[in-house]
């Protein structure tokens, strides 16, 4: 802990590597449509500290594995990333069910679900 980095645009086949590096990512967005870098994160167990819009909130339980934020609140967001650096029982319960939630979307089960409800329908 202690530093802050902020990295130029990186090949996808190195991301792995860079989110296992990190304690926690901040993704303040103000839209968002799925989340794949948030769940990529979570997967592997890293704190996740995300803006409470579009879909985001199907993936994070605000304070059982990951902390929302409102959008354009720097001051929540601030407040969230330094709660989710140094609580840590906060730190622990992020831990612990991140990577479970992660693995509800699996694109293998995806696509077994997708599956069998055309199964139904035909």
């Amino acid at each position: 802990m202690g530093k802050i980095k902020i990295t130029d645009p990186v090949p996808y086949s190195q991301i792995t590597g860079i989110y296992r590096r990190a304690d926690l990512v901040a993704i303040p967005t103000l839209n968002e449509t799925f989340g794949m870098a948030i769940l990529e994160n979570m997967a592997m167990g890293n704190v996740v500290v995300a803006s409470n819009v579009g879909n985001i909130p199907k993936l994070i339980d605000n304070g059982i594995n990951g902390l929302l934020v409102e959008p354009q609140n720097p001051h929540e967001l601030a407040e969230a990333i330094i709660r989710g650096l140094t609580d840590l029982e906060l730190l622990r319960k992020i831990w612990e069910n991140a990577p479970r939630k992660a693995a509800m979307f699996d694109i293998q089960k995806t696509a077994e679900n997708v599956e069998e409800i055309y199964r139904n329908v035909i």
